[in-house]
C-alpha cells in the first residue's frame, strides 16, 4: 500500500469514527433533553415523580451537595433536601418528602454542635461538581432549585455528553493506533460508542462516566510512556492523575491504579 491509499484510508476511517461520535452525543443529549420528570428516590416502594430532571437518590445526593456548596457554602445538605416537605398531612402523621429528598444520606454533629445532615456520596466528585455549578449559576443568574430543568440539562450535558465526547476521541486514537484492519477498528469504535451502559448514563449525574473517562486517560498516557518512549514527566503525572481519579471515583479500580503505579515504576523507577 502506497503513502497515498494509506492516508486515503485513515481519512475515511476518521470520518467515520467522527459520525459515530457526533451519534452518540446527539443520542446523549436528546435524552437529557427528553426528560420530563425524574423520581423522588425515596424509600416510599412506589417512588413517585418529581418535577426534576434527576432520577434517584444517587444523583440527588450528588446535586444536593453541590447545590449546598454554591447556594448555602456548606457541605450540609439540610435546606436543600427538606424543599418541598410536608409534615403531618391530614392530620395523620404523614409526611411527604420533597422532590429533592434523598435516601443517600447521613447525619453528623457540626462544630458548632448542631445535628447536620450531608451526602452519603464521597466528596471529591460533588465538589468538583460544585464548581462547574457555580460557573453556570453565574452565566445564567438562576439556580437548581429555581429553574431545575434549565439549569439540570446544562449541567447533565457539561457533566456527561462533552467528557463522553473527549472520551469517544482518545478511544478513536488508541483503536485507530492499535487496529490492524478497518473493519475490526469501525467495529470496536461502533462497540465503544454504542455497545455499553456509558451512553445511558447521560441523565444521571454519576460516578461511572468519569470513572470510565478518566481509566482511557490514564491508559493513553501509559501507552505513550512503554511504547512510544515517552519518559517526560507530564505524562507520568497525567497517568498518576487519571488513574488516580479513577480509583477515586470506582473502587475496584483501585487495583488497576496499583497496576498502573508498580508498571511505570519499572519502566522507570526514578
Amino acid at each position: 500500500m502506497n503513502a497515498s491509499d494509506f492516508q486515503a484510508r485513515k481519512q475515511l476511517r476518521w470520518a467515520v469514527y467522527a459520525l459515530l461520535i457526533v451519534v452518540c452525543a446527539a443520542t446523549m443529549t436528546a435524552r437529557v433533553m427528553s426528560v420530563t420528570n425524574g423520581n423522588r428516590g425515596s424509600h416510599l416502594d412506589d417512588s413517585p415523580p418529581s418535577a426534576l430532571p434527576f432520577f434517584g437518590a444517587n444523583d440527588k445526593s450528588r446535586i444536593a451537595t453541590m447545590r449546598a456548596l454554591v447556594e448555602h457554602g456548606t457541605y450540609a445538605i439540610d435546606d436543600v433536601i427538606h424543599e418541598g416537605y410536608t409534615y403531618d398531612k391530614n392530620g395523620d402523621g404523614y409526611v411527604d418528602y420533597g422532590d429533592w429528598f434523598t435516601i443517600d444520606r447521613v447525619r453528623h454533629i457540626d462544630e458548632d454542635g448542631t445535628m447536620r445532615t450531608y451526602s452519603s456520596k464521597p466528596t471529591l466528585l460533588p465538589t468538583l461538581l460544585a464548581g462547574e455549578y457555580w460557573v453556570v449559576h453565574k452565566l445564567t443568574n438562576t439556580t437548581l432549585g429555581e429553574e431545575p430543568f434549565y439549569v439540570g440539562r446544562i449541567l447533565l450535558v457539561l457533566t456527561n455528553v462533552l467528557p463522553m465526547v473527549l472520551y469517544l476521541l482518545v478511544m478513536a486514537c488508541l483503536i485507530d493506533d492499535w487496529g490492524r484492519t478497518d473493519s475490526g477498528r469501525v467495529f470496536v469504535m461502533a462497540a465503544t460508542a454504542f455497545g455499553t451502559f456509558l451512553p445511558t448514563f447521560a441523565v444521571t449525574i454519576n460516578n461511572h462516566l468519569p470513572a470510565a473517562i478518566s481509566c482511557s486517560l490514564a491508559i493513553f498516557a501509559v501507552l505513550r510512556i512503554w511504547y512510544d518512549g515517552e519518559l517526560k514527566w507530564y505524562w507520568f503525572a497525567l497517568a498518576g492523575l487519571f488513574g488516580a481519579f479513577t480509583a477515586a471515583n470506582e473502587l475496584p479500580a483501585l487495583s488497576f491504579f496499583c497496576m498502573l503505579t508498580a508498571a511505570l515504576l519499572w519502566k522507570s523507577p526514578v
